[in-house]
């Protein structure tokens, strides 16, 4: 695994896509996930195939290669994953794998994204609030940063911070913080709003 890793790169992305289909289960997870770090627009057919069969699936496939698809296919451009990624952001899977998480987003990053995933904010408990602002940081559009400006003023610094975060994706391209203090989380908030979102 770690010599496939070191010697598979960028130009390689549409070889690795002819193995999403392999009948071997460790080949399709690993050209997935490999091909997911190297986001290519060309890759988002043979995505999409590899996460309907998944899909069909169901329950049947291994909760990786569920992963690898649904990685795959943001960082590919397409949507079809982002409900399962929805979910990777909300457990273990994020603290583990947020770097890679966030380069497959930046894949997807648009309308579709983010008219798929606001909606969810207005219903989200906590730990699903904090999940999508997360993936907004990666695919969210600039043009609708603004619908956030609500959550600057939250109560629970996690959901400020993790907006903080989401408008620094949409607005500036530039990564998360992490872990910042309620005070400076308090000041950021308070310069964000200042901005013309």
């Amino acid at each position: 695994h770690e010599v496939l890793m070191q010697i598979t790169a960028a130009d390689q992305s549409r070889l690795l896509a002819k193995e999403f289909e392999s009948k071997l289960a460790p080949v399709r997870t690993f050209t997935l996930h490999r091909a997911a770090a190297f986001p290519d627009p060309g890759n988002v057919a043979a995505a999409e195939k590899a996460w309907a069969r998944i899909a069909k699936a169901g329950d049947k496939v291994d909760p990786d290669e569920r992963y690898a698809a649904a990685l795959c296919a943001a960082s590919a451009g397409s949507i079809v994953g982002l409900d399962s990624l929805f979910e990777s952001c909300q457990g273990k899977r994020w603290d583990r794998e947020k770097r890679e998480i966030r380069t497959a987003l930046e894949g997807a990053r648009g309308k579709p994204a983010t008219d798929l995933l606001l909606p969810k904010l207005e219903k989200a408990d906590r730990k699903g609030k904090v999940a999508v602002l997360r993936m907004l940081a990666g695919c969210g559009e600039k043009e609708q940063a603004g619908r956030l400006r609500g959550f600057l003023d939250d109560e629970d610094n996690t959901i400020r911070v993790t907006a903080i975060n989401a408008l620094r994706g949409m607005v500036d391209g530039e990564l998360p913080i992490e872990d910042l203090a309620a005070f400076e989380a308090i000041e950021m908030a308070s310069a964000w709003k200042g901005r013309k979102l």
